[in-house]
């Protein structure tokens, strides 16, 4: 929770911020303007201060996703560290996952074998150029400490994934969150992912914190062992360059990501309709001109792209044409209103189903984004998640 005051017109609006939810309250006449201003706006910034316990003031920015009465609901907000008034230049993102995906452990290992004192000097590990909306961005991940900060910087260790801003506008900061976001989902196959921090510095110090919903003091799952051998290289610029297309509400280009599952439950009608939306996108992006055509249903859209990867199907008593025909069953019953699905878990044909449509969306999205047949089977070998 946080307390402050809002910077508006000449005066200044008490705020306190719950689940990003901030409502404004005030017997001035200050929230009443604010209101007919504001009441139903959407994407607009707020800037102010906020209080630490021992009422120490600290700025804050605040992106407003929309308005209503004295209640905005929030996309992110920054918090300043205590006076610091230096230029923001990085975003900085902690994460369990993350340190999975670019193997983290893997890499200390080797360094710390190798000689590297990493509480003193920090270590470039990967550097990656990838493109937003035209804009060029570098992706970095280092290991170690600040050898100006040393532990102070942080007692905990990890991994460091950080991207130099262009404008530092909060906005920007929003983009690339949003992007590490989707990143992460994509390799890890679901939707649980969260950042334990996200930090801003400016020269390598840390000056502000970085708050929005995917951040989270909850710790991921840890994945270090499914990502051993992972080819950092090969894969990541390509995914981000996709998933940086368009990082608004509406997707028409970049792969789709609203079909992936949470740890807790991974056979649901929902997800199964999801699966299915994704699968037509991913075909008309694919095959166009069969997408247009009548004579391409979804049971033939479907045994066509189980043909295009023949390996899903590898080792189980099922054609194509039969996988297609159950999954269009399936939706057919629970689309139509032929059958009410409570739960999907005491159904093994339907679990069956579920596994297989994945992993199908999974290899159409990595060929979307341009990889091959063979750098798609060998990302499947090595990433075998649901």
């Amino acid at each position: 929770m946080f307390k402050g005051l809002i910077h508006y017109q000449n005066g200044k609006i008490p705020f306190i911020i719950d689940n990003y939810q901030m409502n404004l309250f005030s017997e001035k006449e200050l929230v009443t303007l604010f209101v007919k201003e504001h009441n139903f706006k959407t994407n607009y910034i707020l800037t102010g201060q906020c209080f630490d316990t021992d009422n120490t003031p600290r700025d804050i920015t605040l992106l407003v996703e929309k308005s209503m009465g004295s209640t905005c609901y929030l996309t992110c907000f920054i918090v300043n560290n205590l006076s610091s008034d230096k230029k923001i230049d990085t975003i900085s993102f902690e994460s369990r996952l993350l340190d999975s995906i670019f193997r983290y452990k893997y890499h200390y290992l080797d360094l710390t074998r190798a000689g590297v004192n990493l509480a003193v000097e920090r270590t470039e590990i990967y550097s990656i150029p990838f493109n937003i909306c035209g804009s060029t961005y570098e992706l970095k991940y280092l290991i170690g400490q600040n050898h100006r900060m040393g532990l102070l910087e942080s007692f905990k260790m990890s991994g460091k994934t950080s991207v130099p801003l262009q404008t530092a506008h909060i906005e920007e900061c929003y983009r690339i969150t949003l992007l590490m976001n989707r990143f992460s989902k994509f390799i890890t196959s679901t939707s649980d992912v969260t950042f334990e921090r996200i930090t801003l510095s400016a020269n390598e110090f840390i000056v502000a914190d970085f708050y929005c919903k995917c951040v989270s003091n909850n710790p991921a799952v840890d994945l270090d062992v499914l990502f051993c051998e992972f080819p950092v290289m090969k894969y990541t610029a390509k995914i981000l360059d996709n998933l940086a297309f368009e990082l608004d509400s509406k997707i028409t280009k970049s792969i789709p990501l609203g079909h992936l599952a949470n740890y807790d439950n991974l056979y649901t009608p929902h997800r199964f309709i999801e699966q299915i939306t994704a699968f037509e996108y991913l075909f008309e992006k694919l095959e166009p001109e069969k997408a247009k055509n009548n004579k391409f249903p979804l049971k033939t859209q479907l045994k066509l792209m189980f043909d295009v990867f023949p390996e899903i199907l590898n080792g189980v008593s099922i054609n194509s044409d039969e996988i297609a025909n159950h999954i269009k069953e399936l939706r057919r019953n629970i689309v139509h209103g032929y059958a009410y699905y409570y739960d999907f878990n005491n159904d093994s044909n339907i679990k069956f189903c579920i596994i297989k449509i994945a992993d199908l969306i999974q290899r159409m999205s990595l060929k979307l984004i341009g990889f091959d047949n063979s750098e798609i089977s060998e990302f499947r070998k090595i990433v075998i998640a649901y």
